[in-house]
């Protein structure tokens, strides 16, 4: 089985990047690393490529799309082309299902809330792998899985520290000039600002005031998913909800991506974390 795993991060509305055009994220890697550890073979396209020559999508039988929120446009563009060559199964995935809705709204088959670690392994076990959907029984049995017409199964929880040792694809070679561009390789999943914000939000009461967060016998996951619904961390962000704590990877797998990276031509590579500084903190604290 063959996957096409399309990149469509920071593509906006229009199908191709704006600002930021050297950046090779971080997300789409993980996912075909996530399936070339379970045998499947999986390239990362660009969306672009894919714009620019849809007829590459025909030789894949499963098409894996990488968005955020601000990228519906762009990840329905993907999914169109897709139709047009295939009629393979298209699943969604990254920060933009954090609304679920969005797989719906959009057209897709099925989508992955979360991170991929939790989720995807389970799905190519169930019947993925040989490029096709398991049957709806079972999907609805998985969490995190987001099914059209119903929404997220089940929330998957946050991968373990283990779970991140998979190696992230380093064939960046379908990226337009990738010698020349930033490569970001992740060194931290998750984040440890888990302090709210004070300021009071509409119809909302200040943080500081909310006698949840205020006991410190209150859990630390209980007060990731506040009670009176003021956003974690700083507010904007939805990494604490998504992605959850701050996990390192492992050393040896940072520095063999960095050196395969290099191998294949890189010269711009950027540590990527939420916070650089909660590298190795997980196994301390």
């Amino acid at each position: 089985m063959k996957a096409a795993v399309v990149d469509a991060l920071a593509r906006g509305e229009k199908a191709r990047r704006v600002v930021t055009v050297d950046v090779i994220g971080a997300g789409p890697r993980a996912v075909a690393g996530i399936l070339e550890a379970h045998g499947v073979r999986a390239d990362v396209l660009p969306l672009e490529l894919v714009v620019e020559d849809p007829k590459i999508l025909a030789g894949y039988d499963v098409l894996m799309v990488s968005a955020m929120t601000s990228d519906e446009g762009s990840a329905a563009v993907a999914l169109r082309l897709w139709r047009r060559v295939s009629g393979g199964p298209a699943i969604l995935g990254g920060p933009v299902t954090a609304d679920p809705s969005s797989v719906s709204r959009l057209g897709f088959d099925l989508g992955v809330y979360g991170e991929a670690e939790v989720t995807l392994p389970r799905l190519l076990e169930a019947g993925l792998a040989r490029g096709s959907l398991p049957e709806r029984e079972v999907l609805e049995g998985l969490p995190g899985v987001v099914l059209p017409g119903r929404g997220l199964t089940a929330k998957p929880g946050y991968a373990p520290r283990e779970a991140l040792a998979y190696r992230h694809s380093t064939r960046v070679d379908l990226y337009p000039a990738y010698w020349a561009a930033r490569v970001y390789v992740e060194i931290v999943r998750g984040c440890s600002n888990f302090r709210r914000p004070r300021l009071r939000l509409p119809g909302k009461p200040r943080c500081i005031d909310c006698p949840v967060c205020r006991d410190p016998r209150t859990p630390l996951r209980a007060r990731l998913r506040c009670p009176v619904g003021i956003p974690a961390g700083c507010g904007y962000c939805s990494v604490p909800e998504l992605y959850g704590p701050a996990r390192s990877r492992p050393v040896d797998v940072i520095v063999w991506e960095v050196r395969e990276l290099v191998r294949r031509g890189v010269t711009r590579i950027v540590l990527s974390a939420p916070d650089a500084l909660d590298y190795g903190r997980d196994l301390l604290v």
